[in-house]
């Protein structure tokens, strides 16, 4: 299931889109199952200016798992396709690359998303990452077995039942420390890269 708005959907506030889980048992061998390219972007996406204070309910990619489900998304993932490759003059090194694609996860979102549910079901099984966004990621519910997802973004967890521990989900090269207000910090090395909240 491939969504994508158009390129200025990432701009429009009406481009949104709620897609429902209900009963799906879906398979993609050569790229993520589900997965969200153009969207409207509540976030903020210059890494410079990004913040973990962000209100994802407007997110243009909204995920519902219909309650009494259960839904299986069996997915892969697409390595680094670059746009363009500029090489050295000898032809042996990169000396400036642009990427084109690169998704990692089996359930996936270019822009923000929100996953939202009661007593619902999602297997996620994957060949890579499991579940993931480039930028914020809110769940609201539901159950979530073979859960897993990278660092780079802010993940809120305001409620559902999940397979693991959150720290657990974390990709390797990250740690994930808990604040005394019960919501994480997530480093890669000395450098913070994500906070999120569990059990909210």
């Amino acid at each position: 299931i491939a969504i994508d708005l158009g390129e200025e959907a990432e701009e429009d506030p009406n481009a949104v889109v709620n897609l429902y889980l209900n009963g799906v048992d879906l398979t993609c061998t050569v790229a993520p199952g589900v997965i969200f390219y153009n969207v409207y972007e509540c976030g903020e996406k210059d890494e410079e200016t990004a913040t973990k204070d962000v209100d994802t309910s407007a997110a243009g990619a909204n995920v519902f798992i219909v309650d009494g489900t259960e839904n299986t998304v069996n997915g892969s993932y697409v390595a680094r396709i670059y746009k363009s490759v500029e090489l050295s003059e000898d032809g042996k090194t990169v000396v400036d690359s642009k990427k084109l694609h690169k998704y990692d996860a089996a359930f996936y979102s270019k822009q923000s998303m929100n996953i939202n549910g009661s007593d619902g079901i999602l297997n996620i099984n994957a060949e890579n990452e499991g579940l993931d966004s480039e930028l914020h990621l809110t769940i609201n519910g539901g159950t979530f077995t073979n859960f897993s997802t990278t660092a780079n973004k802010r993940i809120t967890i305001k409620g559902g039942t999940f397979d693991a521990d959150p720290t657990q989900w974390l990709a390797s090269g990250y740690t994930a420390l808990q604040n005394a207000d019960g919501t994480y910090t997530v480093l890669k090395g000395d450098v913070a890269v994500c906070w999120f909240k569990y059990g909210q």
